[in-house]
């Protein structure tokens, strides 16, 4: 595996039954009519190697490495869940969302300063969208909007404020006014933001 481009690349050596089993995009370049089949090599010249180098770990062991600040945690977890959609490793976006909303419960916080960078990289019935604007519309009352700064509204993609206001009105539809709690983000099933087959319900096991 070869990543980056330039003067600035890095190969990586994984086994290619580990990066078929997980990626639908690798097991499609490694089994398919394709150079890279041939050449047992996949090029990935536009992603990053910092990112990169977390998501390797993981494959050998199922964890993965991310900072304890939770600005940090978020940015590098998204990311990662932008690189696992780009390259069909739906079980290690699955792994992001369950990492965000962890940092979310630690910190009773939602960075927003990615919102540019999540609304860049994904389309709009990404999972990742939905989380962190299900996330911003329930942990926060209108206060929140008094107390931000005018670099922080610039920060605010006009998709991601309307997303905002439709999650906010279809939760006073069904009755839900207050701001959710630590100990009900705790509980929150996580299951529809993962991207697993529908059929499958992650909170029986």
């Amino acid at each position: 595996m070869k990543v980056g481009q330039g003067d600035t690349t890095k190969t990586f050596a994984i086994h290619k039954g580990i990066l078929c089993f997980y990626s639908g995009y690798f097991e499609a370049g490694m089994n398919g009519n394709f150079a890279e089949s041939r050449n047992n090599l996949i090029e990935l010249p536009t992603e990053d190697i910092g990112i990169f180098e977390r998501v390797v770990p993981w494959l050998y062991t199922s964890r993965i490495n991310l900072l304890s600040d939770t600005h940090s945690a978020f940015a590098i977890a998204c990311a990662i869940w932008i690189f696992a959609d780009r390259r069909v490793m739906p079980l290690l976006a699955d792994t992001m969302i369950d990492a965000i909303g962890d940092a979310v419960v630690e910190s009773g916080v939602v960075p927003t300063t990615r919102l540019h960078y999540i609304y860049h990289n994904t389309t709009p019935d990404a999972k990742l969208r939905k989380f962190v604007v299900m996330l911003i519309s329930r942990m926060h009352d209108s206060s929140f909007l008094d107390t931000m700064t005018d670099e922080q509204r610039e920060e605010w993609p006009r998709e991601a404020m309307w997303d905002v206001m439709q999650a906010v009105w279809a939760a006073k539809d069904r009755g839900v006014w207050n701001k959710m709690t630590k100990t009900e983000l705790e509980v929150l099933k996580l299951c529809e933001y993962h991207q697993h087959d529908q059929a499958v319900d992650c909170t029986d096991d």
